[in-house]
């Protein structure tokens, strides 16, 4: 928005008349930097990268990065190439990023994500493994032709339906049978 000032003054019947362009101060947004947990892998240093940059005079100087071991950082601009501008530390290599920020113009609305860093993985648990014992089954012995107690004649191979029960707790004898 522009004002336009006027003023005029008279002095000794002459009368001047003066015009002044103020412009308002450029309005800037606060942005975050995203894929914090879901970025390539390297080791080597962290690599931030905020896209869709109109020229590189609007690229943001630095960025402000925070890493899980309270560290910070403004990391300086290294290059811009293409509409992308490029910010690269190796600082802090054995921690993680928890945040990045920087402020850019209020018109931007691009992407800035960390492109790669150290894919640092937590400590392994110290808390023993939990070990399960499998259940045991009694296995049942049935006669064909003949079904027992919550059970289908032909059991599961002839299509019927066998439940499970536990084994009897008196014994079962068979005697022969000698009539002659």
């Amino acid at each position: 928005m522009r004002r336009v000032i006027a003023l005029v003054v008279a002095a000794f019947g002459v009368g001047a008349f003066v015009c002044v362009n103020a412009l308002p101060a450029s309005a800037v947004q606060q942005i975050s930097a995203k894929a914090l947990t879901d970025h390539e892998c390297n080791s080597d240093e962290w690599h931030f990268v905020i896209n869709q940059i109109d020229m590189a005079s609007d690229a943001p100087a630095s960025i402000h990065v925070t890493w899980a071991n309270n560290q910070q950082a403004d990391v300086p601009l290294g290059n811009f190439t293409g509409g992308v501008a490029h910010y690269t530390t190796t600082a802090n290599l054995n921690s993680t990023v928890t945040s990045a920020t920087a402020t850019i113009y209020d018109a931007w609305s691009g992407q800035f994500n960390l492109s790669h860093g150290p894919c640092n993985t937590p400590p392994p648990s110290t808390t023993a493994p939990t070990t399960t014992t499998p259940a045991t089954t009694t296995p049942r012995t049935t006669t064909p032709g003949t079904s027992t107690p919550g059970t289908t004649p032909g059991g599961p191979e002839a299509g019927g339906v066998t439940a499970e029960r536990p084994a009897p707790a008196i014994p079962v004898v068979a005697v022969p049978n000698f009539s002659g």
